[in-house]
């Protein structure tokens, strides 16, 4: 059955059942295969019909009986919660733009905002700050929307690194990324769930307003492979795939997502094994050899493309003469200006990618000609996850105060970057076209938003409120300040920092461990937290980590869930450990430099901090300063005024406050739950098969490793299993000349740390490794004036000290840290007129990343490898001996420093 679309005069398949207008039966997914526009009453069959792009972007949706939003939830709304829904659900269906919920912590947002997606029955957007949260709001959500489609989306980055050049030293920053296939199938499934549903609920990072490519295309590319279709050849098959952006594997085991495999080696039959981005598992289908074609006999199965960025052969085409004619000008204005390098370098970067362009359809950066293969124009605004959406979507803002400043600053950034790029011929002009949304684009795309908030910016009340009027509607904001679980806000208490802050922190811990509570515990920087825990775990045995931006998504949940399971009792942090997490089990928040003054001591920032505890009945909070600021003051009466509320409420109502239990801070991809397991079964029967090892050679490693396993060490650190003659250190050392680009193996190393807590009583170390063996004997301890913190002048006064005036110079100085780090030993040299004469190099922490001067981006040093593992004992030697005098001059007092000079030696320098 066909009729004219009302839209466009295009015809489309219909079917009708009375007044009511239901789905076409086809194989999945059904709800792609039969869409929806809105009022026109019609519906799409087999193959999405070619509108053109909307105003707004492109996006249409299943229609069904059960696609509309509910709640299921074991409690009903309670407290604040059922006023603060009516009145937010009143604010949107009255049209209202901007409207803002504040609520404490703890006092049920999350579940206000299921409430009010069920009731309005839009399509809905929810912004986080972080991954973190994004995993977490997401979790709670499908718990409260188990039967619609709840999804994440965000950066599919596990690191990432922009491409980059710096003016100031004419240094090149390739673009280093590592992507997680989980990261990727969550935006494959997010996008595939906006395409085939309407009841979609989308949970992601500011990530979304970057370019992610043409929703239109992107759905016009898919491919429906039905029972019983007909394949000219294997050629054909590969064909299609490879239109569809997979790549071909060299084995069946080797297909992961985005990959395909055609085993041809049975007997008058083919298998395709295919792995969809979205899917937890691959596909295996089975063709037979039907005359002198194939025939599909699996079940029919519908492939959407392995990228987002998707063009067909003819629109790649049209790309390619367009960027080519853009290169001609482009080298042209360089030449002009006589860039002659620049030039050149561009024409060989664009000929590159234009080859595999015309070849493959897909180059690397390919998101840097979307101007071109997108077709728009100058200047106009880039297709992003919004352009998925239809146009009644509803944006929620979690924690606004964050995530709205995130929105002005992306495009800023961005622009600043490629700017640079574009100067010096690394990339054309158009590449600047590819960038995320300005905010006035943002706030053009989306006509309702609701701000979520603790801590509101002035900003959201005044939107909010000028909102409120211009609608006709009640202008004060609803607040929630009524917990579910009757819990209090926490004490607030104000300990002098003359008192002993390290001394008072073990005992508030041990306090803790009796009563089986969990800490928090905020410093004022990354290296604070790091120092922080390493003394706690030393000095007093605690069970604790640190937690912070070096750490990846995953990383940062696996320490939140060790805290959780129990497996920790505290956690140290700076300032990922403050919006919306959600742990009931912590009971303590201490809150270091309280009454330093900046952002992350400010009022909104206190208020956030010390919310981590208001889930437990027993909640409190420790500042630890010698004078209340006015941001302390601003959060002790805040905090105050809200326990006079609940305190009354829970008095009138003769309640009694209760700790909620926790839910899990699963990793991101442990969500999908089912799915993961069955990849996990599928992964684990592989290894069986794949572990039955037949040959000696194979055998004989296993057989090593439980040789050496009994004299394994059994504390954490950085190990050699060293052989008789010292060759293991040698060899070392040959590799560690090589990777370094020096012209010998180096025979005596220095490395420098300095360590501090709280910002005082700064101390440094230099150690001495000799043949690849520690000196302890010439260790070195230098005692350096307050720096407030400041790490890198810290490293430099080390460093002037230790080569002022002195005769013994090492063939290699390693700096624990990175660039700035690095940065600031070279100043120290220079200052002591040695710069010239030694090598050097830093080892940054975590990523275990090696630096050297001249150049930004890391060298390609194995961190695991033997100069990896060298680098990394000589740099743990210098961290722990820091640690070490710092504890003895807070023990002795600050008087100088008693170890012996270094031994007259006569100078060692690169050449041996």
């Amino acid at each position: 059955m066909g009729q004219a679309c009302a839209r466009c005069g295009g015809m489309r398949r219909l079917s009708f059942f009375g007044a009511k207008t239901r789905p076409v039966t086809t194989p999945r997914p059904a709800a792609l295969l039969a869409r929806r526009w809105s009022g026109t009453g019609c519906i799409i069959g087999l193959w999405p019909h070619s509108h053109p792009p909307r105003a707004r972007g492109f996006a249409c949706f299943a229609s069904s009986a059960d696609g509309d939003f509910s709640v299921s939830a074991p409690f009903s709304p309670s407290g604040d919660q059922p006023e603060c829904i009516e009145r937010v659900v009143a604010s949107v269906r009255g049209g209202q733009r901007y409207t803002l919920l504040k609520g404490a912590t703890g006092t049920g947002k999350t579940f206000v905002m299921a409430n009010v997606i069920a009731e309005v029955n839009r399509p809905t957007l929810v912004l986080c700050p972080n991954k973190t949260l994004v995993s977490q709001v997401a979790r709670e959500l499908r718990t409260y929307l188990p039967d619609n489609a709840v999804e994440m989306f965000f950066s599919f980055y596990d690191r990432y690194r922009p491409e980059a050049y710096l003016e100031a030293t004419k240094t090149y920053i390739a673009k280093r990324a590592s992507i997680s296939s989980e990261f990727n199938a969550l935006r494959h499934r997010a996008t595939r769930a906006l395409v085939e549903r309407k009841d979609v609920c989308i949970v992601a990072s500011v990530s979304c307003l970057y370019g992610l490519g043409m929703p239109r295309a992107y759905v016009e590319s898919s491919r429906l492979w039905e029972t019983g279709r007909a394949f000219g050849s294997a050629e054909e098959l590969r064909g299609e795939l490879r239109e569809l952006l997979f790549e071909e594997a060299a084995t069946a085991e080797d297909v992961g997502p985005g990959d395909f495999f055609l085993d041809d080696s049975g007997a008058g039959e083919l298998v395709l094994y295919v792995h969809p981005p979205s899917d937890p598992e691959r596909s295996v289908l089975t063709f037979l050899n039907v005359g002198s074609g194939l025939e599909m006999r699996s079940e029919s199965i519908y492939l959407y493309p392995a990228r987002h960025h998707v063009c067909s052969r003819e629109r790649v085409e049209e790309a390619a003469k367009s960027i080519e004619r853009e290169l001609l000008q482009q080298k042209a204005a360089l030449r002009g200006r006589g860039d002659e390098a620049a030039a050149d370098r561009l024409e060989e970067i664009v000929r590159g990618d234009l080859q595999l362009l015309r070849e493959t359809g897909h180059c690397r950066g390919i998101e840097n000609y979307s101007f071109h293969l997108s077709g728009r124009a100058a200047g106009s605004q880039p297709y992003t996850l919004l352009d998925w959406f239809d146009e009644d979507l509803l944006v929620v803002l979690d924690e606004s105060h964050i995530t709205i400043p995130q929105i002005s600053a992306m495009y800023f950034g961005d622009r600043a970057r490629k700017e640079k790029l574009v100067k010096h011929g690394f990339r054309l002009p158009s590449a600047m076209e590819n960038r995320p949304l300005t905010s006035e684009e943002f706030w053009g795309s989306v006509s309702q938003t609701v701000f979520l908030s603790a801590t509101p910016h002035a900003r959201e009340k005044v939107w909010s409120s000028n909102a409120a009027r211009e609608a006709g509607r009640p202008v004060e904001v609803p607040e929630m300040v009524i917990r579910p679980t009757f819990c209090l806000d926490p004490v607030i208490s104000v300990h002098s920092k003359k008192d002993g802050v390290l001394e008072d922190v073990l005992r508030q811990l041990a306090s803790q461990e009796e009563r089986n509570e969990k800490t928090i515990i905020l410093t004022v920087s990354k290296r604070d937290a790091e120092e922080m825990t390493t003394y706690l775990q030393e000095e007093g045995g605690v069970r604790c980590s640190y937690i912070h931006s070096d750490l990846n998504a995953t990383e940062r949940a696996q320490v939140l869930q060790n805290l959780q399971v129990g497996e920790i009792s505290a956690v140290v942090g700076v300032n990922l450990l403050r919006e919306g997490l959600d742990l009931p089990e912590v009971s303590l928040v201490l809150v270091l430099d309280a009454d330093v003054m900046g952002f992350l001591r400010s009022e909104t920032s206190l208020i956030q901090a010390v919310g981590r505890a208001a889930r437990h009945r027993e909640g409190r909070a420790v500042f630890y300063a010698d004078q209340v600021t006015e941001a302390m003051a601003t959060c002790i009466e805040e905090t105050e005024r809200r326990r006079s509320i609940q305190l009354e409420y829970n008095r009138a109502n003769s309640l009694t406050p209760r700790t909620t239990r926790s839910s899990s801070m699963s990793s991101i991809f442990e969500i999908m739950g089912e799915d993961i397991q069955a990849e996990q079964r599928r992964i684990s029967a592989f290894n069986s098969n794949s572990s039955r090892a037949s040959s000696d050679e194979e055998i004989r490693p296993h057989v090593e490793l439980k040789e050496i396993a009994g004299v394994l060490p059994s504390a954490p650190g950085v190990y050699f299993i060293k052989s008789a003659d010292g060759a293991d250190r040698k060899s070392a050392l040959l590799c560690l000349a090589s990777d370094l680009g020096l012209e010998s193996p180096p025979t005596r190393i220095e490395a420098f740390d300095c360590s501090h807590l709280q910002g005082g009583n700064n101390r440094a170390a230099c150690v001495v490794f000799v043949d690849g063996e520690q000196q302890p004997r010439m260790s070195r301890t230098f005692e350096l004036p307050d720096t407030g913190g400041d790490d890198y002048a810290s490293m430099e006064g080390a460093v002037r000290q230790r080569f002022s005036g002195s005769a013994v110079l090492p063939s290699l100085i390693v700096i624990d840290g990175g660039v700035g780090q690095l940065a600031a030993a070279l100043r120290g040299l220079e200052a002591a007129g040695v710069a010239n004469d030694v090598q050097v190099c830093a080892l940054a922490k975590r990523k275990e990343e090696v630096f050297v001067p001249g150049r930004r981006d890391p060298l390609d040093v194995d961190p695991d490898g033997p100069a990896g593992l060298l680098l990394r004992e000589v740099r743990d030697a210098a961290h722990a001996h820091a640690l070490r005098a710092h504890r003895k001059a807070r023990s002795t007092g600050y008087g100088e420093p008693q170890l012996p000079d270094l031994p007259e030696a006569k100078r060692i320098d690169v050449e041996g």
